[in-house]
């Protein structure tokens, strides 16, 4: 049971980060609204962003970079662990990027499926 809540804790931490965290959020109220997204962007319930900011702090965020890279380094209140979130690029700067990979992972996969169709 502990590696389940360990594992949703790391999935709230990856919702988390694609809020708007830039500025000052050492203060649970400040950091759960902005959990809670902006306008229709809904990032997390209210439940769920006054518990993760209850436990969590932001201990340093990079905003969106001139790529869309962006990065949050969280805290946890309760034991100081440390966690890393690198989310994924914004915006359309990597779309040809993102369009290559996506057709190597397909032919990748069909190459791999095909090879274990010969052989059996």
């Amino acid at each position: 049971m502990a590696q389940n809540n360990a594992l949703f804790n790391l999935t709230q931490l990856a919702e988390a980060s694609y809020a708007d965290l830039s500025g000052y959020l050492h203060d649970s109220e400040t950091f759960s609204s902005r959990l809670q997204g902006i306008e229709d962007e809904t990032i997390l319930s209210p439940s769920q962003a006054t518990n993760l900011a209850n436990h969590w702090e932001v201990a340093a965020h990079q905003p969106d970079t001139d790529s869309g890279f962006s990065a949050t380094l969280f805290r946890s209140l309760e034991n100081g662990e440390y966690v890393l979130v690198c989310r994924g690029t914004a915006g359309g700067s990597d779309i040809s990027t993102d369009l290559g990979d996506i057709y190597r992972q397909e032919f990748t996969q069909r190459e791999f499926a095909g090879n274990q169709f010969i052989r059996n």
